[in-house]
């Protein structure tokens, strides 16, 4: 009997933990399920967006410019040595135009500074803060580091703005490209100038005559990640693309070549502001380069993507930014002097056709009679 009664006492112990314990995990189990029910609903109303997409690498595996680096002192030599391919023309001269801030001054430093190998007055001619500092029509003649002239010059202007009343009127740019505006002109906002001002040019020779120009853009103009998912979108206002756009077709239509420095590029791109031999691989900057070139319909082989010395840092300390600048400035000469050379072919052409052949043969074969035609 003692033994039935501490049976029963065990049994009734054992039911009674198990329905507590059922009882304690009832709310549990119906709370998650309930729990689960919600987050169906909840996923229907309000679905997880999709994943990100894997990340591109912002450095491309291979460069776009094939850039020979070391070659510093090659490059001053070459421009040491520059003589422009055409008699008529002493100086090769350079135009630099673009918005304001866009480092067309500082790109000029940049240039002297390098060629002296010395750290110059910045504040004559480098300016900050959203301000034209550029107010006459300035030509800057450079030198080598012994002080010798080299043959080439660059034209400074002031900035370009959207509303027609300030900067720099299209009407001017156009007579400095045809040679109509003397140096130390200065700019009115208000109208361009004209045959009456004592700055005006009646008759410019080719000399005069711009022989290349050089658009100043900087990179911060166009956003680019460096994913080519994301779109890269123009910041330049509509007004200010329109009045480089015509620029340009008026450099066309005067046959003057013309290329787009994209400065700044240091502050565009992360691993270009680390080391700036990334410049020719970094995607964020191929996208604005393609961007630049989609805005002002010049194609991407002819924008040259440069990091400018502001006179904070000195030339010479990061040879590498002076050998993109120096790349920069001798492909741009180049094209000057490949036009000239082109212009001098014509007009021989041209003077051997209005010749004649007999008159050309007889030239030829008896040189005493081709000096002495040429003394009458």
């Amino acid at each position: 009997m003692r033994g039935m009664t501490s049976l029963h006492t065990r049994s009734t112990t054992w039911m009674k933990l198990k329905m507590e314990n059922l009882c304690s995990k009832r709310p549990a189990y119906r709370y998650m399920h309930l729990q689960e029910k919600m987050g169906v609903v909840w996923s229907y109303f309000f679905p997880n967006p999709s994943p990100p997409p894997d990340p591109v690498p912002l450095l491309m595996e291979t460069a776009w410019y094939n850039m020979i680096w070391n070659k510093n002192q090659a490059l001053k030599g070459k421009l040491s040595t520059l003589h422009p391919k055409h008699p008529a023309v002493q100086h090769l001269r350079i135009l630099v135009s673009g918005p304001i801030g866009a480092g067309k001054s500082s790109f000029i430093y940049s240039i002297d500074s390098i060629l002296q190998n010395k750290k110059l007055n910045a504040a004559e001619r480098v300016t900050t803060g959203n301000f034209s500092g550029t107010k006459t029509f300035t030509t800057s003649k450079f030198k080598d580091e012994k002080g010798h002239p080299l043959s080439f010059v660059i034209g400074d202007v002031m900035g370009l703005e959207s509303a027609d009343d300030s900067g720099v009127k299209t009407k001017d740019l156009v007579s400095i490209l045809k040679g109509h505006i003397k140096d130390n002109y200065k700019f009115n906002p208000i109208s361009a100038c004209s045959g009456e001002d004592i700055r005006y040019n009646s008759c410019p020779t080719l000399n005069d005559k711009a022989h290349c120009l050089v658009l100043v853009i900087p990179a911060d103009s166009f956003t680019a990640s460096g994913h080519e998912a994301e779109k890269t979108n123009v910041l330049l206002d509509t007004d200010s693309i329109k009045k480089i756009q015509n620029i340009r077709r008026k450099a066309l239509d005067l046959r003057i070549p013309h290329v787009v420095i994209l400065t700044k590029v240091d502050l565009a791109c992360p691993h270009v502001k680390e080391d700036i031999k990334h410049v020719y691989s970094s995607r964020t900057i191929h996208q604005k380069m393609q961007a630049c070139s989609n805005a002002l319909g010049i194609p991407t082989s002819d924008i040259f993507p440069v990091s400018n010395y502001h006179g904070d840092n000195e030339p010479g300390k990061n040879p590498d930014k002076d050998a993109v600048l120096l790349s920069t400035l001798t492909q741009i000469l180049d094209y000057a002097n490949d036009s000239l050379e082109k212009m001098k072919e014509s007009e021989d052409a041209e003077d051997g056709f209005a010749m004649g052949p007999r008159r050309r043969r007889s030239m030829e074969s008896n040189p005493d009679f081709a000096e002495s035609d040429t003394k009458q």
